[in-house]
């Protein structure tokens, strides 16, 4: 990439922290603020003090598609939805809880906050159906 260039379609996210790309060609991102981030947050507020909470945020840069995230969250996890857009959809028969969100095009959405182990995830893009 040279000078002035974003490896981002859109505007980026909104939030700083670590940025993880959910797919290989870019198009969503996982935004990572954990306790010890700069920008990030007081373990305290988050609940279990001693240990790494961490705050997850979705972005979708995309102008055309919705992106569905859906996570299943390991057994020992202390993890619950953070933010309107993801929702607590229930456990799964491992006693993985599994928690979903919807991001507009273009926008940065909170997602979780809590201490992980282990998850695994379905994230798809879905193209928005224009009305003629």
């Amino acid at each position: 990439m040279g000078c002035g260039e974003s490896k981002y379609k859109q505007k980026g996210p909104s939030v700083k922290g670590r940025v993880i790309p959910l797919y290989t060609e870019g198009l969503a991102y996982k935004i990572v603020q954990t306790d010890a981030d700069e920008g990030g947050y007081s373990a305290a507020s988050a609940g279990d003090q001693g240990t790494v909470q961490e705050k997850w945020y979705l972005y979708n840069d995309t102008k055309g598609c919705l992106l569905r995230a859906e996570y299943c969250f390991g057994p020992q996890s202390v993890v619950q939805p953070f933010g309107p857009a993801a929702k607590a959809d229930g456990a799964e028969p491992d006693n993985y809880s599994r928690i979903v969100a919807t991001v507009q095009p273009g926008k940065t959405e909170k997602f979780i906050i809590g201490r992980l182990n282990g998850y695994r995830s379905n994230v798809l893009l879905e193209k928005i159906e224009e009305n003629n």
